[in-house]
């Protein structure tokens, strides 16, 4: 369903509206996505952290005090997005549109807060069914685009496939939680939302380094290059979140596992986790090849005649890939290991050095030679996390690790 929902749909997108319309639209789910990814908090990993290891702490207020939070974070999100479409003269579309499109997003976050949720107790099958809903939704998008030609009609249906995904998720959360919609909303302890604050910080601050090291790109992109090079760098980016795909399957599902695993601080545990390390690396590399190999055939298939461009950047977009594959065990690893400082601070040190490398040395010699610098940094942040993750894992630094756990 996510493969469909995140790559499929946009294939299709590509095929039926220009290339600026589609430049657009896709920095417009970016900065939904940035939204999105300030209003989750981090509360995914310590949803799934807290509930794996007991879940009798899944009560109606435990769950309330974090749609609060994200309740008041989404006031502040949605004023800042507003302000920025205003500066942007609304890309030349309605404001109430735009409106609507950024309440996608809180939507999507209470999603995810549920997602989590079912993640803890291992009931994928759940999240599968609300991710059909929400394809039916963005299929109907699709239909409107074309039978009307104009794709804000996809904005629209992208918010009511978001709502929906929010009302079944809810109507989820009672069934399996006892917790109903109006305990859902309005449990919450104003006296907990500091604490809560403070508590969820680090990881939301990880959160937010990684979509900003993601997503600072194609910022300067939009910024500095022309709506035409902005559609065929964020066609790019779909190639890639294609070629990635299995790593939001993998760490959907490895976060739970890996989370019990390091709870049991057995060392039958830390081996599986290392051969789990492995065997994505392994993953990695064949998708690298893959890619390599065939890459005029999958830039032609999801993306068409119009972004074949890109076929000229095949090594560096097997690099790229390699390094999300490279990355992941380490970075769910820090996390669920109490070390998300760590990982907070080189996430934002990679992502100053990634600031400065792309304005000042990549924008002027071109979109090829910015993708180009973005790739050699994320190959570098995923060793960096690697290099972390196998020197916690030395047996010195695993009794350290438990008696701090502990």
């Amino acid at each position: 369903m996510k493969l469909v929902n995140n790559l499929i749909v946009f294939s299709i997108l590509a095929r039926i509206i220009e290339l600026d319309s589609f430049g657009i639209l896709s920095y417009l789910m970016m900065l939904c996505a940035v939204a999105f990814t300030i209003l989750e908090f981090g509360h995914r990993f310590i949803v799934i952290k807290e509930i794996t290891a007991d879940s009798s702490l899944a009560t109606k207020e435990y769950i309330s005090n974090k749609v609060y939070l994200k309740t008041i974070l989404f006031v502040l999100v949605g004023l800042l997005f507003m302000c920025f479409s205003w500066y942007k003269d609304f890309w030349d579309i309605s404001p109430f549109v735009l409106a609507g499109f950024v309440l996608s997003a809180y939507f999507l976050s209470v999603s995810n807060l549920n997602f989590a949720l079912f993640y803890s107790k291992s009931k994928f099958y759940l999240v599968s069914i609300i991710l059909i809903l929400n394809m039916l939704f963005l299929a109907m998008g699709l239909i409107a685009v074309y039978m009307l030609d104009n794709w804000i009609y996809f904005l629209i249906f992208y918010t009511l496939g978001n709502l929906g995904m929010m009302l079944l998720s809810l109507r989820f959360v009672h069934q399996n939680f006892g917790v109903d919609i109006r305990s859902y909303f309005r449990s919450y302890n104003k006296k907990s939302f500091w604490p809560e604050l403070f508590m969820a910080l680090p990881f939301a601050a990880i959160i937010l380094g990684d979509i900003m090291f993601s997503s600072i790109d194609s910022f300067f992109v939009e910024q500095y290059f022309s709506q035409d090079e902005l559609g065929i760098y964020e066609g790019l980016k779909k190639i890639l979140l294609g070629l990635a795909i299995l790593i939001m399957i993998l760490g959907t599902a490895l976060m739970p596992w890996i989370s019990r695993s390091i709870k049991s601080g057995l060392v039958k545990s830390y081996r599986n986790i290392i051969l789990a390390f492995l065997f994505t690396v392994l993953m990695g590399i064949v998708i690298f090849l893959v890619y390599v190999s065939f890459n005029s055939l999958i830039v032609q298939l999801v993306l068409g005649d119009n972004f074949m461009e890109i076929t000229e950047w095949d090594t560096h977009i097997g690099l790229f890939v390699f390094s999300k594959y490279l990355m992941v065990i380490p970075t769910l690893y820090l996390t669920m290991s109490g070390l998300q400082n760590i990982r907070l601070i080189v996430i934002y040190i990679m992502a100053i050095i990634a600031w400065f490398a792309i304005y000042y040395y990549a924008i002027p010699l071109g979109m090829k030679t910015t993708f180009k610098v973005v790739t050699y940094i994320n190959l570098s942040l995923a060793i960096i996390y690697t290099l972390i993750f196998f020197y916690y894992m030395l047996p010195s630094q695993q009794i350290k690790l438990k008696s701090i756990n502990v």
